[in-house]
Formats: structure tokens, C-alpha cells, sequence
């Protein structure tokens, strides 16, 4: 039994033994385990302290590359500095001699180039037709040196990379055998002239042969920039009355001492007091206004009357047309019915009908109606015209009539026909005589996109051209102007499109058959002489950045008076050689419209 609980016993201990051993493995396990991780913990910041340490030194070394960049940068920025004191360009005439004979001597070393030897543009042009038909490819450092030559940039590009120095420290002896080489040639050669007539050949290489005659004795193509066209510029502006109003209108009195201004405000920028409507007669020689007349109501049309220069006649916002006499004040001495029998819209135009002892006038409105009136009795229309268009429908195709929208007319006081230009981009001839139906509307002139701002009626000439005086211009808000003539409304004689904006008016002078100007949206005034050019005005006067809205020749062509969207009028001056034309320039105009006639003919047919 002893034995037997020994045995027990000892069981019980190597258990025991046995749990003591398991225990201490497993903290012996443990133990290694957390060993490892610290070691590589340890690792780990050894090699992140390695890092930063590896990046601190490639900052150190960017930043001094940085700094030996700059220190670089700023050295090369002096050296140039220096180089462009020393190669001034505009030093001496010697000094260019000197370095142009220096370089050819070089040059010729280097390449034979037979540009130097036969300075002369005729053969370094006829040189290259050859070239060009034998297709033979010119040598690659002749054509660079070509180039550059041409472009005005070789002397410069050359003398920037030499050292003007040496030649400056050169003898007298060493000058003197340079100058009596063919330098002198060289330096003709690449005159200024010269070098700005090749830049002006490759700048216009793309649109024009360089080698191709366009001459043509009816387009010159050249602005008459010698000749002074205008002169004595006079601004008419009173704060007071003009302020927040735009000009409207302009015509002259048939002596020239008066100027009628129409004035329409801007949008609901007046006074609640202050009427719309504003007629200024400006007396020119005492440079203030004769008389004012102002009205409740906007005024849209105004002019002299023919027969009478005392009388003023007015068309209104609501369709109303006015009478004044300058003699009587600034209140109306005749007036047509408010009711709006005839006219119930703006009348944008009013003309003088008949002969000049006439009392007849025409007035055009917005609501598609003529009407011409005698002005000692307004309470009965003489003639009352609808205008009309045929419109077919696109999806019916039914054709209905429409009402145009007229925004301008022109007439000649000695004829029956009224020409009207609509808002739908067309131009119309009315027949104003005995017709059996009251719509009498021709075919409309087409050509323009936008709607018809202006019309002038040429006012023939003292040689009495009969060609000249049927010819009409129109103008548009499509940047655009048309030459016309009467009767052909299938296409114009020429279209001017030498314009950026909107084109507002245009007027024939009145006694130079081939002039006429007109003004623009930008501000510019231009003057086309269709006898030097048809396509470029001849003469351009930026007068501000102010839209000009009309203008106006006096009756012997002397001045002219254009106004503005702020209310300002310009007076100009106009030379006296344009003013008074010679029977060779009225010919002139005569077959250049001949020509463009026959051309037009050609191309209908």
C-alpha cells in the first residue's frame, strides 16, 4: 500500500512536472515571440531615421542646384545684358558698313550666293520665277538667308550673335579698304524702303501672286492718304438740352447757316417732366440753336420744306404729322388728324412730292401706309398706298398678304416712284401715279440679310449723265452696302463690305458723282470714291467709340455733319479739290458704272 501510494504520488509530480514544463514553453514561446517584434520594430525605425536622412540630403542637394541654377540664370541674363549694350543696333553708319562688308566677305567664303553680286529686287524676284519653273529646290542655308533677308530680321539676328567690338577696334586703313568694297550696294540694297516692300510681298503672298499685274485704272486699291479730306472739326453739344438723347436725323438748310437736329431719347433714362420729341434748328454762324421745339411725343421724321425752307415738317412716334414755322415759334402751325385715320404707327420717313413749288408731300410708317398729303389741307389724304407683301405659307402653301414694315424711303421730288427699305432686309419701288388698285409694289430688291437702315438716290451731276443719276445705294444693319440701279432688282451693281459693324447711313455728294460716305456703328466715318476704288473706302475717319447714327452734306457739298447715339454733331470741312468736280471725272463714273452694267448683264445672262 506504501508502494502503491508512492507510485501515486510520483504520477501526481511528473503531472505536475509535466504542466510546469507546458507553461514554461509556452512563456518561452511568447517571450521569442515579443522578441521578434521589438527587433523588428527596431528595423523598422532604423531604416525610416535611413529615409529621412536620404531625403534631408536630396533636399540639400536640390536646393543647391536651385541656387546654382539661379546664380547660372542671372550670370547669362548679365552677359546678354552686355552683349545688347555692345551690339547696339543703332550705332554709327561706319560702324553697319564695316560689319555689312565684313559679312559678305564671310558669306561668300561660305556660300556663292549671287544675291550679294546682283543687288537688285527685279532679279532676285525674276531669279526666283526661274527657280520656281526649273523646280529646282534652292540650297538650304541660301534660302534661310533669303528668308531672313526678306522678313527685315538678318542685319538684326546677325549683329546680336557678333562682338560689335572688333569692329570698332579696326584702323582707319582697315575702314577705308572695307568701304571701298560693294558694301555701298549692300547698304542700298537693304534700304528701309526695300526691306518694308519685301515684308509687304510675303504678308500678302497667301491672297495675291507676287508676280501677277492687277492693275486696274478704276481700282487703285490705296487709301488717298496725301490728300486732306477733312478739316476745322466743330463738336455741337449743350449738356442741358442734348444730354440722354441720341441724333436721329440731320439736314441742312438749303444755304448751309442752319442745321435741323432730331433728337430721340434713350429708354427711360429722361425726366418725368422732360418731353420726348426735341427739334433743334442750330445756327451755325452764332453757334447756338435759332429755335427749340420740343413735342410730348417722340419725333421719328423731320425735314425742310422745298418750296418753303421756312417750314418744318415732323413726323411723330404716334403717327402724327407736324408743321412748324421757324418765323411763328416752336409751336405747330398745321397738324394732321390724332385719330388715327392715316397713320397709327411711328412715321419713319417724310419726303417732298412734286415739284419745287409743290405743297405735296409723302410720308411712310411702320404700318405698311403711304399716304401723300398737301400740307395746306391735312384733314384729307391725297393718295393712300398699302404696302404689301406675298407670303406663301409653308406648310399650306396658301399665299397670303403681309404688310411690310418700312423703316426708310428716299425719292427725287421730280418723279413718281418712292423706294422704300423694310425691316425684312428687302428694298421696294412704289409707283406713286394713277393706279387702279392702291397696292402698287414692284418685285423687291434683294440682296441684303438685315434690315435696310438707309437709301440715297444719286443726285445726277452737272453734265447730266443720265446712267449716273438712276443709280441708288442702300445700306444695312449686315455690315454691308449695295449699289442699285433702277429698274434691275435682281442683283446690285456692287456690294461694299469693307465695314465691322453696323452700317446706319449713307449719302451721295451732292455735286462729286463718284463720292458718297457713310457711318458706321464703331464710330468711323468713311468716304468712297468709286473711281479710284470699289472695294476700300478711300479716306477713314475714326471720329470715337461712339455709334455715329446719321449724317448730312450741306447743299454745295462743302461740309458734312455726322451725329452720335450720346448727342454730339460733328461739323467737318471737305477739301475744296473733292467739292468741285471735272467733266473727266463725271466720264469716269460713267463707264465704271458701264462696266459693272455690262458685267451684270453677262452674268444673267
Amino acid at each position: 500500500e506504501e508502494r502503491r501510494k508512492r507510485l501515486e504520488d510520483l504520477k501526481k509530480r511528473n503531472l505536475a512536472k509535466q504542466k510546469e514544463l507546458e507553461t514554461a514553453k509556452k512563456q518561452m514561446e511568447e517571450q521569442s515571440a515579443s522578441s521578434n517584434i521589438e527587433q523588428k520594430l527596431q528595423n523598422d525605425t532604423v531604416e525610416a531615421s535611413e529615409i529621412k536622412e536620404i531625403a534631408a540630403q536630396m533636399r540639400r542637394s536640390n536646393v543647391e542646384e536651385i541656387n546654382s541654377i539661379k546664380e547660372q540664370t542671372s550670370k547669362l541674363q548679365e552677359k546678354l545684358a552686355k552683349g545688347k549694350k555692345d551690339t547696339n543696333f543703332e550705332s554709327t553708319d561706319e560702324y553697319k558698313t564695316e560689319y555689312l562688308a565684313k559679312l559678305k566677305e564671310k558669306i561668300s567664303t561660305e556660300v556663292q550666293c549671287e544675291i550679294w553680286e546682283k543687288p537688285d529686287f527685279k532679279t532676285l524676284m525674276s531669279e526666283k520665277v526661274e527657280q520656281q519653273n526649273k523646280k529646282k529646290p534652292r540650297p538650304k542655308a541660301i534660302q534661310k538667308l533669303v528668308d531672313q533677308l526678306l522678313k527685315g530680321s538678318f542685319m538684326k539676328s546677325v549683329l546680336e550673335k557678333q562682338n560689335f567690338r572688333e569692329i570698332k577696334e579696326q584702323n582707319d586703313k582697315k575702314k577705308q579698304e572695307i568701304l571701298a568694297t560693294k558694301s555701298v550696294e549692300l547698304i542700298n540694297f537693304l534700304s528701309d524702303e526695300r526691306i518694308s516692300m519685301f515684308e509687304g510681298v510675303l504678308e500678302n503672298l497667301q491672297m495675291y501672286d507676287a508676280f501677277k499685274d492687277y492693275y486696274d485704272e478704276t481700282n487703285t486699291g490705296e487709301m488717298d492718304l496725301k490728300r486732306t479730306w477733312i478739316s476745322n472739326q466743330v463738336e455741337i453739344f449743350d449738356e442741358t438740352l442734348m444730354c440722354r438723347r441720341s441724333v436721329t436725323n440731320l439736314e441742312f438748310t438749303s444755304g448751309g447757316e442752319n442745321l435741323l437736329a432730331m433728337y430721340s431719347p434713350e429708354f427711360g433714362n429722361l425726366d418725368s417732366n422732360e418731353p420726348n420729341g426735341l427739334l433743334l434748328l442750330h445756327n451755325l454762324v452764332k453757334k447756338k440753336p435759332e429755335i427749340i421745339i420740343k413735342h410730348q411725343t417722340e419725333f421719328t421724321s423731320s425735314t425742310f420744306h422745298k418750296g418753303n425752307p421756312k417750314l418744318i415738317i415732323a413726323g411723330t412716334y404716334t403717327g402724327q404729322i407736324l408743321v412748324y414755322d421757324i418765323r411763328a415759334g416752336a409751336s405747330p402751325i398745321l397738324k394732321t388728324p390724332s385719330s388715327g385715320k392715316y397713320h397709327s404707327l411711328p412715321i419713319y420717313s417724310i419726303n417732298n412730292y412734286g415739284l419745287e413749288n409743290s405743297n405735296q408731300i409723302v410720308s411712310t410708317s411702320n404700318d405698311g401706309l403711304v399716304c401723300v398729303f398737301n400740307i395746306s389741307n391735312f384733314s384729307k389724304a391725297l393718295k393712300k398706298i398699302e404696302i404689301k407683301k406675298s407670303v406663301e405659307n409653308k406648310y399650306s402653301q396658301a399665299v397670303t398678304m403681309e404688310e411690310i414694315g418700312v423703316i426708310c424711303s428716299a425719292n427725287r421730288v421730280d418723279s413718281e416712284y418712292l423706294y422704300l427699305g423694310s425691316d425684312d432686309s428687302d428694298m421696294y419701288q412704289v409707283y406713286l401715279g394713277q393706279v387702279e388698285n392702291n397696292e402698287s409694289v414692284f418685285e423687291p430688291y434683294k440682296k441684303h440679310i438685315g434690315p435696310v437702315t438707309s437709301l440715297s438716290l444719286h443726285p445726277g451731276d452737272y453734265y447730266k449723265n443720265v446712267d449716273i443719276s438712276k443709280v441708288i445705294l442702300s445700306s444695312s444693319a449686315d455690315w454691308t452696302m449695295n449699289l442699285w440701279l433702277e429698274n434691275q432688282s435682281s442683283c446690285p451693281l456692287l456690294t461694299f463690305d469693307a465695314n465691322d459693324d453696323y452700317i446706319y447711313d449713307c449719302k451721295f455728294h451732292p455735286t462729286n458723282p463718284s463720292l458718297f460716305a457713310s457711318v458706321d456703328g464703331s464710330g468711323k466715318l468713311d468716304f468712297w470714291d468709286l473711281n479710284k476704288d470699289v472695294e476700300c473706302p478711300v479716306y477713314r475717319h475714326d471720329i470715337g467709340r461712339s455709334s455715329l447714327n446719321r449724317m448730312a452734306w450741306s447743299e454745295d457739298g462743302k461740309r458734312i455733319a455726322v451725329g452720335d447715339i450720346n448727342g454730339k454733331v460733328n461739323l467737318f470741312n471737305i477739301d475744296k479739290d473733292i467739292v468741285f468736280c471735272k467733266q473727266e471725272e463725271s466720264n469716269k463714273f460713267q463707264r465704271v458704272i458701264d462696266k459693272y452694267t455690262t458685267k451684270m448683264s453677262k452674268e444673267e445672262n
